[in-house]
């Protein structure tokens, strides 16, 4: 096996007088040869781009906004007959929400004479013992 010191020194590759001076030069004018230069886009490729996907979200959120306000009721009376009353039932059991809660939101001043007529309470008189014990035992 030869050591690294019988190896004989001597240049294998030769450089021509004055390369690395004229290198920078040669490599410059090459890059300036290959630069593409940048075309003008037109107003229609821009267009294509950018406001065509623009104008297709548009239309489809219009699209899906009316389709889902068509499906929608409009007013309170709609939207409440749309719901069954046994899920109002059990939706006011599981909610926890007192009468006297309801009732607080209420101002009989603000109801009209026909509203007030709807909201007279007809108790007959075991409703009334049933609810006066109801009274006395939540007292004790």
């Amino acid at each position: 096996m030869k050591k690294l010191e019988d190896i004989p020194k001597k240049a294998i590759f030769e450089v021509p007088d004055g390369y690395f001076d004229k290198l920078p030069g040669i490599i410059q004018s090459r890059i300036a040869e290959t630069e593409p230069s940048r075309e003008r886009t037109s107003y229609f490729v821009w267009s294509l781009r950018y406001a065509l996907p623009a104008l297709v979200l548009v239309v489809a959120s219009i699209f899906m906004y009316q389709n889902y306000y068509r499906n929608t009721p409009s007013d309170a009376e709609s939207m409440l007959a749309s719901i069954g009353s046994q899920d109002l039932v059990d939706y006011l059991d599981e909610d926890e929400v007192s009468i006297e809660e309801i009732l607080d939101g209420v101002n009989i001043y603000e109801l009209n004479p026909d509203e007030l007529n709807t909201m007279e309470l007809d108790f007959s008189d075991a409703d009334l013992l049933e609810l006066s014990e109801e009274f006395e035992n939540d007292q004790l």
